[in-house]
């Protein structure tokens, strides 16, 4: 019943919607036949057939656009980006969209990248499922089951403090493998690939001080300026708009875009706030694009003011 009322939104909005001269920014996070326990329970993954037939689709549909080149057209343009830097992006979809001359952008993390550790979503989450005193601990902190939308480093700190056996090497199975830092630095000159800011780890940016904000933000930052093919852009983790967030960052590094995650489409590309868009397979896109366009624009309108 969900699928076919979100079938029958879509069709009856898009009679209203001018789809032509618009920018989709698409988003994934993991390609791989062999996903992790964390990947299939939060369903971040595509299969290798899934995301070869998803390009295919926007390869038909689009023209794909330069992240350096952002200009209005009366075309349908598209990007492509990826999450986070899970391993089967960078062993298998990037090499692809490289064959293919289809540029693409990586939001890196750079500390579970650096220590090879898992990143904070699939720590506390984990932790969530397996750990009793981190499940006392979250009652006693009034954490909700999302527990990675509400945790903080003070917070996660606090615990570690107490509770110093973490089984990294579990928690990491669980994730499913993070790119190793050499093999970014075997793209950094590849003409369509590039890489921005996603934080230091993986906050929500609206749980963050201030302080704590800049910190996370300026230390990717420097990790990120030490490949030619960064890019200043900043994809919020989770995809939740903070609406002070520049004024915590110098003047000098703040990011020419913001991305958000309302699975919403762009009409001006010169707006510095984008949104992207995520597709699970090809045989959902008829059917659900133009409802998640629609459902995107009213929480734009009642979150948020760009």
């Amino acid at each position: 019943m969900k699928k076919f009322l979100k079938f029958k939104i879509g069709n009856f909005y898009k009679n209203f919607y001018n789809y032509n001269e618009s920018l989709t920014i698409f988003l994934f996070h993991e390609v791989t036949d062999t996903p992790s326990e964390y990947q299939k329970r939060d369903g971040v993954f595509h299969t290798k057939k899934e995301f070869i037939n998803t390009i295919d689709w926007i390869d038909k549909n689009y023209d794909f656009i330069n992240p350096n080149k952002f200009i209005n057209s009366k075309k349908k343009f598209a990007l492509i980006t990826f999450d986070d830097g899970f391993n089967g992006n960078f062993d298998f979809a990037i090499p692809q969209l490289v064959k293919r001359k289809i540029p693409s952008i990586s939001f890196l993390n750079f500390r579970p990248i650096i220590k090879q550790e898992p990143n904070i979503v699939t720590t506390v989450q984990f932790l969530r499922n397996n750990n009793s005193n981190f499940k006392k601990f979250m009652k006693m902190n009034n954490l909700r089951y999302d527990v990675h939308l509400d945790i903080t480093p003070k917070l996660f700190k606090s615990f570690i403090l107490n509770n110093k056996k973490i089984e990294l090497n579990r928690i990491l199975i669980d994730q499913g493998k993070i790119v190793e830092y050499n093999t970014l630095n075997n793209f950094s000159n590849n003409e369509y690939v590039y890489f921005s800011n996603h934080m230091y780890e993986h906050w929500n940016c609206n749980k963050l001080s201030d302080n704590e904000v800049e910190y996370y933000y300026e230390k990717n930052f420097l990790e990120l300026k030490k490949f030619n093919n960064f890019i200043n852009f900043f994809a919020f983790p989770f995809g939740f708009y903070r609406k002070d967030f520049l004024k915590n960052i110098k003047k000098d590094n703040q990011p020419k875009k913001l991305f958000t995650f309302y699975n919403g489409v762009n009409d001006n590309f010169f707006n510095q706030v984008l949104d992207r868009l995520y597709v699970k397979n090809i045989n959902e896109v008829d059917s659900t694009l133009y409802y998640n366009i629609l459902r995107s624009y009213i929480k734009k309108k009642s979150q948020y003011i760009i």
